[in-house]
């Protein structure tokens, strides 16, 4: 009798243990086999922008090299806030992408959201680095940044700079650089920075800043002036515009990225198989090709690396917010 005990005890451990093994295949299956069918990637920005482009980019070459099916939706509203709620509502089998911009460490301190990026997303990697730049129109009289400068500190409030709306990054961008440098312009929110741009062109706004990228076109052209870039060092698309840091602002430091997310609770396999791919997306000739056209920087980081940036930048996104005494709208 004892002897058929131990048995049927072996028997038993052997099967609980068969059985455990079973209930873990379909975890791993759904990561080995990403992706399965189609697999949307929401932009929640209007089309035409980095970020769009860059999702359709990315889109395509995961297409080519994964052999499925991959889409761009753009769920455009409440800067940023209506298409993250999709992805974060969506099921967490990797086959419903974010790829969004550094306004998604921006939009807590603007808003109450209804969730919290940090534990909603599951951090899958940047993809992207974008410089941010001052211009003006090439009829202004200012042809430095440390002329722009000079003008604002003898008539503190006289100068305007347009954006592509409250709280968006070409807002803070230069509302981080006026806090710093201790001086004051207004403010002039447009819808979109294409409004913003073409406001700068025809003088409506004395300056404006925007991301090297969407702007080269019209720096290229001679329709804008590129006065500093904002990060410390120079931009490899600008190499004769100088920076903030090297001319008026010491160590000032500002830039934007483009990155992507999947809903919390998406399995690790399946965040480092989607981070693989998308590395191997940004290495194609095709996409290195494009990505320069439209004056990008490729920069690909892990998950624990973007989720790192996402806190840093928070932080300095939040004590920006509250010194410059900006509120939600």
């Amino acid at each position: 009798m004892k002897r058929y005990c131990r048995i049927i005890s072996g028997q038993t451990i052997l099967g609980l243990a068969m059985l455990a093994l079973t209930m873990a295949w379909p975890v791993a299956a759904r990561a080995a086999d990403w992706p399965s069918r189609t697999v949307t990637i929401v932009v929640p920005f209007a089309p035409g922008g980095s970020t769009d482009i860059t999702a359709r980019l990315l889109a395509k070459g995961l297409a080519d090299l994964l052999k499925q099916s991959f889409i761009v939706k753009n769920e455009g509203g409440a800067g940023g806030i209506v298409g993250t709620q999709t992805v974060i509502k969506a099921a967490p089998d990797g086959h419903t992408l974010l790829l969004t911009s550094a306004a998604i460490a921006i939009t807590p301190h603007l808003n109450k959201l209804p969730y919290d990026p940090a534990k909603d997303l599951a951090p899958i990697g940047r993809m992207i680095e974008n410089h941010g730049v001052i211009l003006v129109g090439m009829s202004s009289p200012y042809k430095t940044v440390g002329s722009l400068f000079e003008a604002m500190k003898a008539k503190p409030g006289a100068l305007t700079y347009g954006s592509a709306g409250h709280g968006s990054g070409t807002h803070l961008w230069v509302a981080g650089m006026l806090h710093k440098a201790g001086l004051n312009a207004v403010h002039v929110p447009y819808k979109g920075a294409g409004p913003a741009k073409a406001a700068a062109i025809s003088g409506e706004v004395d300056f404006i800043s925007d991301a090297v990228g969407a702007a080269m076109g019209q720096v290229n052209d001679k329709a804008l002036r590129a006065l500093a870039v904002l990060s410390k060092e120079r931009d490899p698309f600008l190499p004769d515009v100088p920076t903030l840091a090297e001319t008026v602002l010491p160590d000032f430091d500002f830039g934007s990225w483009l990155a992507m997310f999947a809903p919390a609770g998406t399995p690790p396999e399946t965040v480092a198989a989607i981070n693989k791919a998308l590395r191997q997306a940004l290495e194609m000739p095709e996409t290195k090709a494009v990505i320069q056209q439209q004056g990008l920087i490729a920069a690909p980081s892990s998950p624990e690396e973007l989720a790192a940036v996402m806190k840093a930048d928070g932080a300095w996104y939040g004590e920006l917010i509250k010194a410059a005494g900006l509120t939600a709208q």
